[in-house]
């Protein structure tokens, strides 16, 4: 690749996990102060996807290396496949509570 490439590889790479970081330090939170098992639903999907972005830049190492990524390749599938259905299981479960609570508020209505 070129040093461009590498450099945009790179700060998406890094973008990626500073973001993550974040989402998850704010879930977290948050699920210490509320309980709510959405929240840790959504923190462990958070994990994945910080995994995910590990083993994708294992993928690309071992190719430029000249070995067989496949494993990689394989392993990140299967780990965004679980932190897509954990993710939304548990923005599903996160919405449903504000919608209860706003009802709730509002009287029932």
């Amino acid at each position: 690749m070129t040093n461009n490439i590498w450099l945009v590889y790179w700060y998406t790479i890094l973008l990626g996990l500073v973001a993550q970081a974040i989402l998850l330090v704010l879930q977290w939170r948050t699920y210490r102060n509320t309980g709510h098992t959405s929240l840790r639903t959504i923190a462990i999907s958070t994990v994945l996807g910080i995994v995910y972005i590990g083993l994708s830049y294992a993928a690309v190492k071992c190719s430029m290396e000249r070995h067989n990524p496949l494993m990689f390749y394989v392993s990140a599938a299967i780990v965004l496949t679980l932190q897509m259905a954990i993710g939304i299981a548990g923005i599903r479960s996160l919405f449903r509570a504000f919608e209860q609570m706003f009802t709730n508020q509002r009287g029932g209505a």
